[in-house]
């Protein structure tokens, strides 16, 4: 994959994996990184763009894929981390336990699928 020059739109660059993506894509030699987040005021790393971006919401992805439109990169890397730490179970199989779940991370399918469904045009790489 070719970062350098690259024009990148990293989901969930708010915190956590994608704002460390974000900000790696940017140390990579990325030439522009857009950071989509629900409040894009939240979106705080040095030289990140900020976009607003729920993926769940059709109206958002097409709006940011517009604002985003010279992206050839996309990360799609929005999810939700729910209830306490995976640490924090006593053991594997009160960790796998369901319900409650003690920690849950999972990309939104559906946003996904929208927000790659707006990614597509001819810059846009899949990898």
């Amino acid at each position: 994959m070719q970062i350098q020059g690259a024009t990148a739109l990293v989901t969930g660059a708010n915190r956590g994996l994608g704002q460390m993506m974000a900000r790696l894509l940017l140390q990579r030699g990325a030439h522009r990184v857009y950071g989509g987040a629900r409040d894009p005021r939240s979106v705080r790393e040095p030289g990140v763009i900020p976009v607003r971006l729920d993926i769940t919401d059709p109206a958002q992805v097409a709006a940011a894929a517009e604002t985003c439109s010279d992206a050839t990169l996309l990360v799609n890397n929005a999810g939700v981390l729910t209830d306490s730490p995976l640490l924090a179970a006593p053991d594997l199989d009160a960790a796998r336990a369901d319900p409650p779940p003690l920690c849950r991370w999972s990309p939104d399918d559906r946003g996904a699928e929208t927000a790659e469904r707006h990614a597509r045009h001819p810059g846009m790489r899949r990898c």
